[in-house]
């Protein structure tokens, strides 16, 4: 399971480090101790083993965050035995207690997003955090480096920079919110409008907006997400949708049914009180 022994930590590669050299194994290059190189290889062959020696090497090179989740990953994923997984695990705690928990905010939608997490601002040095659909803030255990995070999962990613600095214990950052979704909502008939009809936006993890329309066309300003519009007046069914919304301006239209049965009662009770006024009417002549 473990790779050869190789002692110390080495830093970055630098920038004119051999690009025309023939391809080296994993092996090779954690034995010549250029950890970052070999647990980019490791990372690129895509097996079990592989992602074990990964965590390995980002360990050695100092990337704990990343060993966190290249151990974990593997831990997930393949078959090991008790005493590995322990083995496994404990070097897990011991790369937790090096980093420093950020937590991320952001505006909580209905959707499921993820948080990708570039050491350094390098694609091949990150990895992604699942951002659970609603939830409006994730944590993560990032090295004492600047990371660049991207939270994705709508039309429009928002990213920032993230500079982590060693002895801090814990830090938040907060994604800047999502410009609001213009939003043209369209009723109709005429005879509900007439008296007003009553309109609830609900979801999207914020709280519900009411109002009482009289316009055949009402324009909104919405968060991003999933979101459930109720529309009732007097005489007619209570209609319902849902919508998902994103970035580009989204239109609406609702068109509302008759209550018959209702209609139906009110025309018998005219209809009696007629009859009634009739019988009265009659009884004094």
């Amino acid at each position: 399971m473990a790779l050869p022994p190789a002692s110390g930590r080495a830093g970055e590669p630098s920038a004119t480090e051999s690009a025309a050299e023939a391809p080296v194994s994993g092996r090779t290059l954690y034995t010549e101790r250029r950890f970052v190189e070999a647990s980019r290889v490791f990372e690129a062959e895509g097996t079990d083993a592989a992602l074990y020696n990964a965590g390995m090497a980002r360990a050695a090179a100092g990337h704990d965050a990343l060993a966190i989740d290249r151990w974990t990953r593997y831990l997930r994923q393949a078959d090991v035995s008790a005493d590995e997984r322990a083995e496994i695990e404990a070097r897990i705690a011991e790369a937790r207690s090096r980093v420093v928990t950020v937590r991320f905010e952001a505006e909580g939608e209905g959707v499921a997003r993820k948080l990708v997490l570039q050491r350094g601002g390098r694609a091949e040095d990150g990895w992604e955090v699942a951002w659970p659909a609603g939830a409006r803030s994730v944590e993560a255990g990032l090295d004492a480096v600047e990371w660049a995070a991207v939270l994705q999962g709508e039309d429009e990613p928002r990213s920032t920079r993230v500079l982590v600095r060693s002895g801090e214990v814990q830090k938040s950052v907060r994604f800047a919110a999502a410009r609001p979704v213009p939003v043209l909502l369209r009723l109709g008939p005429p005879q509900a409008r007439r008296r007003g009809v009553e309109v609830t936006w609900s979801g999207a993890g914020e709280l519900p907006e009411h109002r009482r329309v009289r316009a055949e066309v009402t324009r909104y300003e919405l968060p991003r997400g999933v979101w459930k519009v109720q529309a009732r007046a007097r005489g007619f069914l209570p209609a319902e949708e849902a919508v998902t919304l994103r970035a580009a301006p989204a239109e609406l239209g609702m068109h509302l049914q008759r209550d018959r049965p209702r209609a139906a009662r009110v025309g018998l009770g005219v209809g009696l009180g007629m009859v009634s006024a009739g019988l009265i009417a009659g009884g004094r002549c």
